[in-house]
C-alpha cells in the first residue's frame, strides 16, 4: 500500500510538469521584429473571338471562292510580346449516306496558302473556302458535309 501512496504524488507531479511545457513554450519571444511574405498574382490571357457561323440549309458552297464569314478578335488581354493566332484545319466534305468526298481548300484572306493568321484587336479577316468547279460538277448528287476547325493559340 505504501508503494501506491508514493506513486500517486509522483505521477501527479510528472503530469503537472508535462502539462506546463506547452504553456512555457508559448512565452518564448523571438528577437525578430519584422518578416516578409512573398505574394503572387496570376492574370491569365483573355480574348473574345468570333468565328463564322455554321452553314445552314439555305447556304451551300459553290465552285470557286466562297467567303463563309469573317474571323475577328476583341477584348485582347495578352502578355506583352505574345500574340493570338488562329489556324484552320479541314479539307474534305463527305456525302451524307455515302462514301464520296469532295475536297476543299480553306484559307484566310486572298492568299490560298494562308492557313494561319495573327489576330489583332477589332480587326477581321475573311475566311474563304475554295471548291474546284470541275470536281463539283462531276460529284454525285447529294448533300456533302464537313467540319472546318479553328484552333486558337497564344504564342
Amino acid at each position: 500500500m505504501k508503494i501506491k501512496k508514493a506513486l500517486i504524488p509522483l505521477a501527479l507531479t510528472a503530469l503537472l510538469a508535462f502539462g506546463a511545457a506547452p504553456v512555457l513554450a508559448g512565452d518564448i519571444i523571438s528577437p525578430a521584429t519584422t518578416g516578409t511574405a512573398d505574394l503572387r498574382a496570376q492574370v491569365d490571357a483573355t480574348y473574345t473571338v468570333v468565328i463564322p457561323a455554321s452553314m445552314t440549309e439555305d447556304k451551300s458552297l459553290k465552285g470557286g471562292t466562297n467567303t463563309i464569314g469573317a474571323l475577328s478578335a476583341t477584348s485582347l488581354n495578352l502578355e506583352p510580346g505574345t500574340s493570338l493566332t488562329c489556324t484552320l484545319s479541314g479539307d474534305t466534305l463527305t456525302r451524307e449516306n455515302g462514301v464520296e468526298t469532295l475536297a476543299y481548300n480553306a484559307h484566310f484572306g486572298t492568299d490560298q496558302a494562308a492557313k494561319t493568321t495573327t489576330l489583332a484587336e477589332s480587326a477581321s479577316v475573311d475566311v474563304n473556302v475554295e471548291v474546284d468547279s470541275a470536281r463539283l460538277a462531276q460529284a454525285k448528287a447529294g448533300t456533302y458535309r464537313g467540319t472546318l476547325n479553328f484552333t486558337l493559340s497564344v504564342q
